[in-house]
């Protein structure tokens, strides 16, 4: 008996089955393992061609088979390529099918959450369409009739009268921008938010942050202090941004301070004069438990 056919024999002990094919492509050797795992008798398959045999390995895969063609190049004998089929570990085999079910689960669910968030964004975009103009629309009249007013196209405005209305136009073009922000939530959703530097007066800013709420101010009876000494005149800055963060401070200041007391706004500048640090401080309820009544926007 040939080595080869030993070694064929050797395969069936541990569980392996094997056909041998010689140059023209036939089967000359088959296994017992292998006929069982083909479902034909080893007489029946020694003779067909490699093809043939090929067609019958077709689903012993998800039996747990592995099927591998290999060429032969030295055997000694005419044998030109072996079909070696070999048991895969049954729990193996369960692990591969059972990730391969979670991996279709969590697509099929990363799928339909994907659905969702489209739908969401669609109802987002048709709300933030509908409110654009429900929005605009009250403020812009109220800004048309300040402004008319100011033009004394309805009689006299006294000096107090036109303070007051100049607040009422600084307050409405500051919301109106609010409202653009809120409304153009893709650049910011996007991380694409833009920053428009330009010469800024420190103490302008200041006194149109502080406009908008002194009237709320007044009436708690909250004494409003400003001191912007040692601070340059001009900084380069987005004056709506920073102005949008100095109302939200001062406005919670203001709400948060009880009746007569006191709300600070001032300012620093770091050893290297880069860095501008604008604080609020009040003597309201603290947001932290730290130095009570302070907030900090550097620009």
């Amino acid at each position: 008996m040939s080595p080869f056919r030993v070694g064929v024999q050797l395969l069936d002990l541990i569980g392996d089955g094997i056909v041998t094919f010689d140059a023209s492509e036939r089967a000359i050797v088959c296994s017992e393992v292998a006929a069982r795992i083909l479902g034909r008798p080893a007489s029946a398959i020694v003779g067909s061609a490699r093809e043939q045999v090929l067609a019958l390995t077709v689903g012993v895969e998800s039996q747990g088979i592995s099927v591998n063609l290999h060429p032969v190049s030295e055997f000694g004998d005419e044998t030109r390529s072996v079909l070696l089929l070999r048991a895969v570990d049954v729990s193996l085999l369960a692990e591969r099918t059972s990730l391969a079910e979670r991996v279709e689960e969590r697509t099929r669910a990363l799928r339909d959450a994907n659905a969702e968030l489209e739908r969401a964004s669609r109802h987002k975009d048709e709300f933030l369409a509908a409110m654009s103009h429900e929005l605009r629309t009250p403020l812009n009249a109220i800004l048309g009739l300040t402004e008319a007013m100011q033009e004394g196209l309805f009689g006299p405005v006294t000096d107090p009268q036109g303070r007051s209305l100049a607040d009422i136009e600084s307050s409405g073009r500051h919301l109106l921008a609010v409202i653009n922000d809120i409304l153009d939530l893709s650049k910011v959703m996007a991380g694409k938010r833009e920053v428009n530097a330009a010469p800024v007066v420190i103490a302008d800013l200041a006194d149109a942050s502080l406009r908008m709420v002194r009237q709320l101010a007044l009436k708690k009876r909250i004494s409003i202090q400003l001191d912007l000494a040692g601070l340059p005149e001009q900084i380069e800055t987005d004056e709506r941004l920073v102005k949008q963060i100095l109302v939200n401070l001062l406005s919670n200041a203001v709400k948060f301070t009880s009746d007569d007391g006191v709300v600070r706004l001032d300012g620093s500048v770091d050893a290297r004069g880069e860095q501008i640090t604008l604080r609020v401080t009040d003597t309201g309820v603290s947001m932290w438990r730290a130095p009570k009544g302070r907030a900090v926007a550097s620009v």
